[in-house]
């Protein structure tokens, strides 16, 4: 994993408010973390590859290791800056070396 790869400038957030009873979420976003890193489109092979039969995952967004995105168990979205919003589906460390994490993510519209 190259730092030279990673070229957006990502905000993370978690949900801090109540549930709307709906399956929804008002508009309680608190920002966690604003890191460097990189956002790849997903592609169909790679969600075969994966066994996965739904086409959720969009993108894939990758970073250096950090425990408080790992640890978080509050609903996660990332923004990229001047770019697109996405909602976290999972983050897992890539190796297991502590040294890099992957999100799952997929693209939402803004309200």
């Amino acid at each position: 994993m190259s730092a030279g790869t990673f070229t957006r400038w990502i905000r993370f957030e978690v949900f801090t408010g109540p549930d709307d009873g709906q399956g929804g979420q008002d508009d309680a976003w608190q920002p966690l973390v604003t890191v460097w890193g990189a956002v790849l489109p997903v592609s169909a092979t790679q969600l075969l590859m994966a066994g996965l039969l739904q086409m959720e995952v969009t993108h894939r967004i990758t970073t250096h290791w950090r425990r408080d995105l790992l640890n978080e168990r509050r609903a996660l979205r990332a923004q990229v800056t001047d770019g697109p919003l996405f909602s976290v589906k999972t983050v897992r460390d890539v190796d297991g070396r502590r040294i890099g994490l992957e999100c799952d993510v997929v693209e939402v519209q803004v309200p």
